[in-house]
């Protein structure tokens, strides 16, 4: 099931890739993962909501059967504003969860020699180059999954990814829609991180080569920068078994 998987997920992958470049690991959020960090903060709030307007509804469809009718049309005005507030107060309890299961399930993540993707089902693509970026965060999760995030995060990205990866996404759209680009929720997240790191590490010694052409160290520079692109094949073709 596995090998079925993988050749599913390198053929998603394959009209991305550049001329020459090599796919490494493939994979996707684990969609049993229901909970994340930002729900410590989310679950009270969303709780609090959905008593506040079960209380505001009770107390209105009361006003409606039992009051006269100058007070019972103003109720009634009172009940349709409450039921927009009412439906996102039980999609912030519980659908949310079922869309953010859904969501994940359209995500998949690749790793190449070069870059790391973001690709949903709707052909929308994130890369990041892997010499490129800044710094990358590796927050552990339960059962051996977690999330990788690549860049820095500014003070603006930090309030709009309270709702990365939390069923309520879409409300960025209010402020920032901007997330780093973010492997979420991926099992066995530390050898994941650990390919990337090993790729990064070879990038920087193709670096060093470069800076210094001509130098006495460009030999050793090179052989270091060999020994860590067979180690990341080696981890990544272990993954694949």
């Amino acid at each position: 099931m596995t090998r079925k998987k993988d050749k599913k997920l390198s053929k998603v992958f394959s009209a991305v890739l550049h001329p020459g470049e090599k796919l490494l690991w493939t994979g996707q959020p684990d969609v049993s993962v229901h909970f994340c960090t930002q729900d410590i903060l989310l679950i009270p709030m969303a709780l609090s909501s959905a008593a506040v307007m079960v209380t505001w509804m009770g107390g209105v469809a009361y006003a409606i059967s039992a009051s006269p009718d100058p007070v019972r049309i103003v109720a009634m005005i009172m009940f349709l504003i409450g039921i927009p507030m009412c439906a996102y107060s039980l999609f912030a309890v519980f659908g949310r969860f079922i869309y953010k299961a859904w969501n994940k399930s359209c995500l998949y993540y690749a790793i190449t020699d070069k870059r790391a993707i973001i690709l949903n089902k709707n052909g929308a693509l994130q890369e990041v180059v892997l010499d490129q970026i800044a710094s990358i965060t590796l927050i552990p999760g339960m059962h051996k999954t977690g999330t990788i995030k690549f860049g820095n995060c500014s003070q603006e990205l930090s309030r709009a990814e309270l709702y990365a990866n939390t069923g309520l996404d879409f409300l960025s759209v209010l402020g920032l829609n901007v997330f780093r680009p973010s492997f979420f929720d991926v099992p066995d997240v530390d050898k994941v991180y650990g390919i990337i790191n090993e790729l990064r590490g070879r990038e920087l010694a193709a670096g060093v080569i470069e800076s210094n052409s001509g130098s006495g160290t460009r030999t050793v520079t090179k052989s270091r920068s060999s020994a860590v692109s067979s180690s990341a094949l080696r981890m990544a073709g272990k993954m694949r078994a």
